[in-house]
C-alpha cells in the first residue's frame, strides 16, 4: 500500500508536469543539465501556492523555460515532495480553529532547512513567546494558541552564508521564504486572522 503522502506528492507532480510543460521539441535539447537554483525556488513556491489553494496560473516559472519536458517533470517530482513535507497533513484544513477544545487545536509547525557552513541562529514563536533554535535542518511543533495575533520565523545565516528555507503551517495553511548568501535572513510569518483563518 502506497503511503498518503507519497500518493499525493505523485499526483501533485503529475498535474504540474503535464499542464505547466510547454511543447519541447526532443531534437532541440537544452543545454543545461541541471535546473538552476532560481528555477528550484520558483517551483517550490509555486508548489506551495497550490497547496494553499492560491496557485495563480499554470504556466511553467520564466527562470525554467529552457528546461526540456524530461528535466521539467523530474524537478517538479522533486519539488512536489519537498512541498508537501513542508506541510503538515491538511485533513482538518476546512475545520475552524474556534470553538475546539485544547487537545484539539492544531500544531503550528516551524521548519527549517537548506545548507550553512557555520550553522544558524533561529528564533521562532508567537507574539507572546519566543524560541529559539541552532538546529539544521529544524523541525519545531507548539499547541497554537487561538488568542496569539501572530506566529513567525526567522532564521540569520553567520558569515560563511549558506542557502535556507524555513516555513510555517498552521491548520494546513504554510508560508515559507528563502535566503542565500552571507548575514541573510529567512523569515515569515502567518498572522491571525480571526474567522478569516491564518494568513
Amino acid at each position: 500500500m502506497h503511503h498518503p503522502r507519497t500518493v499525493a506528492a505523485a499526483a501533485l507532480a503529475a498535474f504540474f508536469a503535464g499542464s505547466c510543460a510547454p511543447a519541447t521539441k526532443a531534437e532541440e535539447p537544452s543545454s543545461r543539465t541541471t535546473a538552476t537554483a532560481a528555477c528550484t525556488d520558483d517551483v517550490f513556491d509555486m508548489l506551495i501556492r497550490n497547496l494553499n489553494g492560491d496557485d495563480d496560473g499554470d504556466s511553467r516559472p520564466q527562470s525554467c523555460t529552457d528546461l526540456t519536458d524530461e528535466q521539467w517533470k523530474k524537478l517538479i517530482s522533486e519539488q512536489a515532495d519537498k512541498a508537501l513535507d513542508a506541510s503538515t497533513d491538511r485533513s482538518a484544513a476546512n475545520a475552524p480553529s474556534s470553538g475546539r477544545e485544547p487537545s484539539q487545536l492544531p500544531q503550528v509547525v516551524f521548519k527549517v532547512w537548506g545548507s550553512a557552513a557555520s550553522g544558524v541562529t533561529t528564533t521562532y514563536g508567537s507574539d507572546s513567546k519566543n524560541l529559539g533554535s541552532t538546529d539544521l535542518p529544524m523541525t519545531k511543533k507548539v499547541k497554537l494558541d487561538p488568542d496569539a495575533v501572530y506566529y513567525q520565523v526567522s532564521v540569520q545565516l553567520a558569515h560563511s552564508g549558506g542557502d535556507i528555507r524555513c516555513s510555517i503551517t498552521i491548520d494546513g495553511r504554510t508560508t515559507a521564504d528563502h535566503a542565500k548568501g552571507s548575514y541573510e535572513v529567512c523569515s515569515t510569518q502567518l498572522n491571525n486572522l480571526g474567522s478569516n483563518g491564518w494568513r
